[in-house]
Order: C-alpha cells, then sequence, then structure tokens
C-alpha cells in the first residue's frame, strides 16, 4: 500500500551486517528489472529498482539496468530510487554503481562521503531524471529503447549489454526480455528495431519486416547509411491504434511519424510490400500545414531518392499534412535528392480512410 515504508528491491531487498557484527560487501552485476516490475504503488517506501537499503554494509553495482515502474521518476518510492532506495542514515559504508542505466532517479539519499565515488567517469550512467549530476541524461525512456540505445546511451559497454527490439536493454546472450501486444494488434512503440525478422538486404535474400519497429528501421536507413538494399512486408503493419482515425484532424493519436533529419535525406532502396496494408501513418507538423517551409515533406516516406522502387504496399486509416504531403511519399529527389533518375511506384493504393493536407 502507499503508506508500506518497508525496504524492498526487485533483486535485493536489504543488504545487512553478516549476523549482525560483520560489514556484507555485497556485488550485484549483470542484472536488470524492465517496466513489467510494478512499484507505482509505493510512496513512502525504500524501494530500490535493484537494491532497497544497505545498513553498515557496502555493495557495488555494475551492468544493471531498471525501467521498474515508479509513481514518479524524479522522486521514486519518496524514499526510494531506480537502482538503490534511499540510504541516508543508514550507515553505509561503501558504494560503486558503473555501467548502468535507470528511467527513475537513481536514488533518493545518498552519504555525503559516498556521494563524489559512487560512480566513474569512464563507465557512464544513464538515466531520464538528471541527479545526481555524474548521471548522463536522456530525454525520454523510449530514447533508452530498441535501437535509440545505441544512440543515446553510446557509452555503455556493448561488449556486455545488447540492445533488443521495443525493449530496455539486456545483458548480452539474454532472451528475457517480452514486448506485450494488446488485442492481437502489435501497435508501434514509439521506438526503432535493433534487427529485422530476417534476411540479408539482396534482392533474392530481403530483410523481412514484421512489426512498426523494423518498419520504423526500414524509413531511418537514410540516417544510417544504409542504402540500395530490399526489404519485404509478412505482415500488415499498425503505427496507430486506429480506432478514432477518422477525428485526427482534431485530436492526434499517440504517435506522429515525422522526424525532422528525414527532411533532408532521401530513402533509397526497394520495399515490396507483399500486398500488405500500413495502418495508422499519422505524420504531422502540430496538425496544420507548416506554410512557408518548403523542406517540409509527409508520407510513410518522406523523401525518396532515385532508382528506388516501392510495390505492392497499401495505406489505410491514415493522416499526412504538411508542405509537401502523399500518403506514401511526400517527396521524389527533395532536397538531398537527385531528381535526374526515376523512381518506381507499383500496384500501390491508398483509399479513401486516408486524408491527406498540404499546399502540394
Amino acid at each position: 500500500s502507499s503508506s508500506y515504508a518497508g525496504s524492498l528491491g526487485s533483486i535485493v531487498g536489504v543488504i545487512n551486517k553478516d549476523g549482525g557484527k560483520t560489514a556484507s560487501n555485497v556485488t550485484i552485476t549483470k542484472c536488470v528489472a524492465d517496466d513489467t516490475n510494478d512499484f507505482s504503488g509505493l510512496t513512502n517506501a525504500f524501494a530500490g529498482g535493484i537494491v532497497g537499503v544497505v545498513r553498515e554494509s557496502a555493495v557495488t553495482v555494475k551492468y544493471c539496468g531498471s525501467a521498474v515502474k515508479f509513481n514518479s521518476n524524479s522522486k521514486p518510492a519518496g524514499q526510494g530510487g531506480g537502482i538503490l532506495g534511499k540510504n541516508s542514515g543508514w550507515g553505509m559504508t561503501g558504494l560503486s554503481i558503473t555501467n548502468s542505466y535507470s528511467v527513475a532517479s537513481f536514488s533518493m539519499g545518498i552519504p555525503d562521503a559516498l556521494y563524489e565515488t559512487f560512480t566513474d567517469d569512464a563507465e557512464p550512467l544513464f538515466s531520464c531524471n538528471n541527479w545526481p549530476s555524474q548521471i548522463v541524461y536522456v530525454k525520454s525512456s523510449k530514447l533508452m529503447m530498441g535501437a535509440d540505445a545505441l544512440t543515446y546511451m553510446e557509452d555503455l559497454d556493448w561488449n556486455v549489454w545488447q540492445a533488443n527490439n521495443s525493449a530496455f536493454p539486456t545483458i548480452k546472450g539474454s532472451t528475457s526480455y517480452v514486448k506485450p501486444v494488446s488485442d492481437g494488434i502489435d501497435v508501434w512503440d514509439g521506438t526503432t528495431a535493433v534487427t529485422y525478422e530476417g534476411g540479408t538486404g539482396p534482392v533474392n535474400d530481403p530483410y523481412l519486416v514484421s512489426t512498426p519497429e523494423q518498419l520504423r528501421k526500414v524509413i531511418l536507413t537514410p540516417l544510417t547509411g544504409e542504402s540500395g538494399e530490399y526489404y519485404l512486408l509478412t505482415n500488415d503493419i499498425y503505427i496507430n491504434d486506429v480506432s478514432d482515425y477518422a477525428n485526427w484532424y482534431n485530436k492526434a493519436p499517440a504517435n506522429n511519424w515525422r522526424k525532422n533529419e528525414l527532411f533532408t535525406k532521401s530513402f533509397t532502396g526497394h520495399i515490396d510490400g507483399n500486398g500488405y496494408a500500413v495502418y495508422g501513418v499519422y505524420h504531422s507538423e502540430d496538425n496544420n500545414v507548416y506554410w512557408g517551409n518548403m523542406n517540409r515533406y509527409a508520407g510513410l516516406i518522406t523523401n525518396i531518392g532515385t532508382g528506388s522502387s516501392i510495390t505492392n504496399l497499401h495505406i489505410r486509416k491514415s493522416f499526412v499534412c504538411s508542405d509537401y504531403a502523399g500518403a506514401l511519399i511526400g517527396s521524389i529527389g527533395g532536397t538531398a535528392g537527385n531528381a535526374d533518375g526515376t523512381v518506381t511506384i507499383s500496384g500501390c493504393s491508398a483509399d479513401d480512410t486516408v486524408s491527406v493536407h498540404g499546399l502540394y
């Protein structure tokens, strides 16, 4: 209950003296508590995502991650922390946390004598809450998931950690992460996949795209240098829950497909929709046409380059709005593109459930 003031952690509740006499020195390494762990009902507890309380003892935490749900990420559980519960006043004798991450603040209280020694600049810590000052701040928890983790937490030791499709990083080789699917429809969770379902990319072995996160990886290839590859959809793709798609002009859905960097970079490749449809494309500049900036392109693919092709792909229940707007493509050979070549679009459709607004 919210009034419970006990000490608890996903891995260890309390580290105490051995037999009440000798100080313990405990090492916790390669442990991860993800967002399926829920401490959000606690408002006055010494609740740590990894460890609760360390009493007259020492703890070393390395290669650990916490995305545990708390009532507040800035003041988790009142006296808790994403990695460690509040430990001021418990006589902690030693603390080291390195090469780890937490969505919430790492701890609501570290003894002053240990504050400057608990981490190492060479092995940084990452959090969505900029406390203590040694933490590398990540703007949102979504940027700590999927392929974005490789970018926004690039200094984690990726020889030990692994990025996961639609999930927070786990220790390399782990198969413990699970992405929940609601009502049998896999809606985009806002992240970018790390890998495709299969394939290696050439025409005779295209990358297999079965989830929205993998489609996002395809769309972002101009930012990663991937060019000229082949992609094959193996499922219908849902970028948003489309139950309210007819009202998106006035009320935006959860996920906006746009990404600013793509206005000046061209996708170059070959997408075979395999007869499947993409539902719920929402690409908008604040739900209005962005007047005056003529580099604004919007569509499933913002800007496409010469030599590319899109075949057998359909757009349904979507809303696209910008200066240059199309359900499938915003611009062919735009700002950074080459207009001298040819783009092939074949066997594709957008029906009357798709709404497109723009100057062009």
